[in-house]
């Protein structure tokens, strides 16, 4: 009778250790795909930074570009810089009040935008015309 319980027991061992070996297995897939789906939220959250980025420089960009026409041309209608050259951006709501203009910008990329109101005012200084922002803030 030894010898049956004996070999009861070790069918019985093998079971356990099988059964050990599939509870691990199956931990060791999950904290897998635990990590996988991690690195890709990671990876996805990387590339909207960069995009939101993007879509900022792109908006500056186009400032620039309205800054440079303005000093230029104080009459220039800066609405008419948009998707120009390289440049991605539109420029909207131009108010001008004698010396002053207001005026939003808006830079994209792939679908993120960055909007900036700004208000420049003409100025003499040193004999010389002069901008002078007297605001920037994000809208």
């Amino acid at each position: 009778m030894k010898l049956n319980k004996s070999y009861k027991y070790k069918s019985s061992n093998g079971y356990v250790a099988l059964s050990t070996a599939l509870i691990l297995s199956a931990v060791f897939l999950l904290l897998f795909l635990e990590i996988t789906i991690l690195s890709i939220g990671g990876i996805e959250r990387a590339t909207d930074a960069e995009e939101a980025y993007k879509a900022s420089v792109l908006a500056n960009r186009c400032i620039d570009k309205a800054l440079y026409e303005l000093r230029i041309n104080w009459s220039y209608n800066i609405a008419d810089i948009y998707s120009q050259e390289d440049i991605n951006c539109e420029v909207r709501n131009v108010m001008r009040y004698g010396d002053r203009i207001n005026f939003e910008v808006m830079g994209e990329s792939s679908g993120y935008e960055k909007n900036l109101e700004l208000e420049v005012e003409l100025t003499e200084e040193d004999g010389e015309e002069k901008l002078k922002i007297t605001s920037w803030q994000e809208i």
